[in-house]
């Protein structure tokens, strides 16, 4: 599997933590991808022969790029186990008073990609 990107965002504008080994403009792109967003929503956006992954969780977005060899199914199974961990790791109000990359979780993405 080939997980090139994972980030999670708070309110659709604020990084909460990020990860890649890449380089891109992979934070622009998905700050467009976030304003498309549906509440609630599992969605897919496709560019070239990559693909990102999103779970909209409340206030909360779980987002992964993977290559086009990664089936969505492993790619939101990914997004869902990160989402498990980040909620066992902070809670409800950690996360709200939290500020842009103001909660330590890169190692967590990291060692789950």
């Amino acid at each position: 599997m080939s997980i090139q990107y994972a980030l999670i965002a708070k309110n659709r504008d604020t990084i909460l933590a990020e990860y890649t080994e890449f380089s891109g403009n992979f934070q622009q792109l998905v700050r467009q991808l976030m304003a498309k967003l549906k509440p609630g929503a599992k969605q897919t956006f496709e560019a070239g022969n990559t693909s990102f992954h999103c779970l909209a969780d409340g206030d909360l977005v779980f987002i992964c790029m993977t290559d086009d060899s990664v089936k969505k199914m492993k790619a939101y199974k990914f997004l869902e186990g990160i989402k498990q961990k980040f909620y066992d790791t902070y809670q409800p109000e950690q996360i709200k008073a939290a500020i842009a990359f103001g909660l330590p979780f890169v190692e967590q993405l990291r060692g789950a990609m």
